[in-house]
């Protein structure tokens, strides 16, 4: 008899242990580049973003995990991800190489276009191809950010080209137009308009700034949502929330809901930097 009821307490014992782990409200932290415009970044003292309005809609379907958004330098939160004091950081690109110790990471929630703008005084001539056209320049670049290719940096690297890197988009901008400290600049090519736009809005900087010309074409990017792979388990919850995030993700872009929440917020940009430079 007593062997009898081994196999029924052990289903019970599993069915009880999994309804508890499916009922668990476990607290996560995700960080959030703060100086990634237009993408995700803090403005007046909150996150914003296209990623992080993306990411604030999928994880109001996980009742399982409550999430808060931190946002942090870029740099520390790969140095936070890379020891495995942090769960998570949106918004990497997929580069295994240069950062093996992000793993795994999202599918892909956003479509970036990596483009070079210089001032148009230096595309006067066409500059098509890169990054061969671009050598004897000077390029600015967002402190961290790996874009642009290995070809670009073995130039850099051999000296033929110069890399200044700068806090953000604005300081860029305005280290190339105003400054002419760079040549040109690269990055998401809807973040360097947006904050061109913005730039220009500015009353004290609107006279200064010199125009700018879109160059070559670096890439086609897409960010994800990127876990730590060094917390040697500690984030025992980390593949199922992958998953359910995942399947989220999925269903918001099959219904077009996805694609809604982002031309709403460039929108929603561009309406902002209209009113600012009406203003001005």
């Amino acid at each position: 008899m007593f062997k009898q009821l081994l196999p029924i307490l052990s289903c019970v014992i599993a069915l009880s242990s999994t309804h508890s782990l499916s009922t668990e409200v476990i607290d996560v932290t995700i960080l959030a580049d703060d100086n990634y415009y237009p993408y995700s970044f803090v403005e007046d003292g909150m996150l914003t973003g296209a990623y992080t309005q993306i990411i604030e809609r999928i994880v109001k379907e996980m009742p399982n995990f409550r999430v808060q958004l931190v946002p942090v330098p870029w740099k520390r939160g790969l140095k936070l991800l890379k020891s495995g004091k942090a769960f998570a950081l949106y918004p990497p690109y997929l580069k295994k190489q240069a950062r093996p110790y992000i793993w795994p990471v999202s599918k892909p929630i956003l479509d970036e276009i990596t483009s070079v703008f210089c001032r148009t005084d230096i595309l006067t001539t066409p500059r098509p191809n890169w990054p061969n056209d671009y050598i004897g320049l000077t390029i600015g670049n967002n402190h961290g950010f790996q874009i642009a290719g290995n070809r670009f940096w073995q130039l850099v690297k051999q000296g033929k080209i110069t890399v200044k890197e700068f806090k953000n988009n604005q300081v860029n901008l305005t280290k190339m137009l105003i400054a002419k400290e760079t040549d040109c600049y690269m990055n998401d090519r809807e973040a360097i308009l947006l904050s061109w736009h913005s730039l220009i809005s500015q009353t004290k900087w609107k006279h200064k700034v010199m125009a700018m010309t879109e160059g070559a074409v670096i890439s086609k990017e897409q960010g994800h949502l990127g876990f730590t792979n060094n917390d040697q388990g500690f984030y025992y919850y980390k593949k199922d929330f992958l998953i359910k995030f995942n399947k989220i993700l999925e269903k918001i872009k099959q219904s077009g809901e996805l694609e809604e929440i982002i031309n709403q917020y460039w929108q929603s940009l561009r309406e902002i930097h209209s009113r600012n430079i009406d203003a001005n």
